[in-house]
């Protein structure tokens, strides 16, 4: 008996089967908006995760005790149901947003708390992966200036894979470097100069600064490294017709997404909120920050606290300044300091707060360190 389940085991690791299917439900949400296919996947694929998550709790009855993180992030989501305005939208975009916080919120309770530490290295394998597959995109398919495919938003693409470049970096510098990581990094980088996302690339490069600064020599290797690549001819070819250069040279004529829309969105936001005590105080609820109400702008604010406040008000401000803070101190912690000074510093570019990623690293950067 006991040889037949040895030989079962052997043929059949559920514990390995559950670990992958994890990681890849997080590399593959980039690809959910590249065909209807790997969307359904992605649902079918998160859909046996929690199951399984409820399952393992209802079977072991091991109850997680919520952390303060956990709670203020659910009285942010409450706020966005909530507007006694009259801003409220009936439409499409506001019933979607609210459901993908509630899904993503859902998810992030039910990821076991130190899945992501303990599997950091698979998560690398399916992170490169998925990189390899973006770059195939971006060179035979892609006909954009910037890179769009496979999610459809460079903003999004440029935090998801800052934010691996970053995580891959923070284990990099303690020593765990290996082949994997090292290509994990160089992908990844590339892969943000080409969403030509100024906020990424500055999120990018101040986060890894602060990886480098503790060890001054190996910082300066990296640079005259990076010096000497640069005049090699096929790296020049890899860079030199960047939209970002001319995104950063000419910011406000190269592209729709110009400086000055930016400015536009967050002046109208500032306005408005002062038109209501009461919507000032609680938001002018979920989803408003659309074109709906921003006739000058097409696109959501791009600026993650200012967004909170429009939509959730100055209590849901302050609560995202209590996270803020809670998420520094405990990745401080545990050495992931960079991946969160990464997702700050780019959050006021874009609107993390409806990101699938943001919660997962947050769930991360809460884990104890190894």
């Amino acid at each position: 008996m006991n040889i037949a389940l040895k030989k079962t085991h052997y043929f059949f690791n559920f514990e390995q089967l559950r670990n992958n299917l994890f990681a890849i439900e997080i590399a593959l949400f980039p690809w959910i908006n590249y065909s209807d296919s790997l969307r359904l996947l992605f649902i079918l694929i998160l859909g046996i995760n929690v199951s399984y998550s409820f399952y393992n709790f209802i079977v072991t009855g091991k109850s997680r005790s919520l952390t303060a993180i956990d709670i203020f992030l659910g009285c942010l989501i409450l706020l966005s149901l909530f507007n006694p305005g009259s801003y409220w939208q009936e439409s499409f975009s506001t019933e979607n947003v609210i459901f993908r916080l509630s899904v993503y919120y859902l998810r992030y309770l039910t990821f076991p708390d130190d899945f992501l530490r303990k599997n950091i290295n698979l998560l690398f394998r399916y992170f490169l992966i998925s990189a390899f597959l973006v770059i195939f995109v971006w060179i035979f398919q892609e006909s954009n200036l910037r890179l769009i495919l496979p999610y459809g938003d460079p903003n999004y693409l440029g935090f998801i894979f800052g934010s691996y470049a970053i995580l891959a970096m923070c284990y990099a510098s303690s020593r765990r470097a290996n082949t994997v990581s090292i290509m994990l990094i160089i992908l990844c980088f590339y892969i943000v100069l080409l969403t030509a996302s100024r906020g990424s690339i500055l999120a990018l490069v101040l986060a890894s600064l602060l990886i480098f600064i503790k060890d001054i020599f190996r910082f300066l290797g990296v640079i005259v490294l990076l010096l000497f690549a640069s005049q090699l001819e096929f790296v020049r070819g890899l860079y030199s017709d960047l939209f970002i250069i001319e995104r950063i040279l000419d910011p406000r004529d190269s592209d729709i997404g110009a400086a000055n829309v930016r400015l536009v969105e967050i002046e109208i936001a500032l306005k408005m909120l002062g038109n209501d005590f009461i919507n000032a105080l609680f938001g002018h609820g979920a989803s408003t920050t659309s074109s709906e109400i921003f006739s000058d702008s097409s696109t959501r604010i791009h600026n993650s606290y200012v967004a909170i406040i429009f939509e959730q008000g100055i209590i849901g401000g302050i609560f995202a300044l209590i996270i803020a803070i809670l998420m520094l101190l405990k990745s401080e912690k545990n050495g992931l300091l960079p991946l969160t000074i990464f997702m700050l510093l780019n959050s006021m570019t874009v609107f993390i707060f409806t990101f699938y990623h943001f919660y997962i690293f947050v769930k991360l950067i809460q884990s104890k360190k190894p």
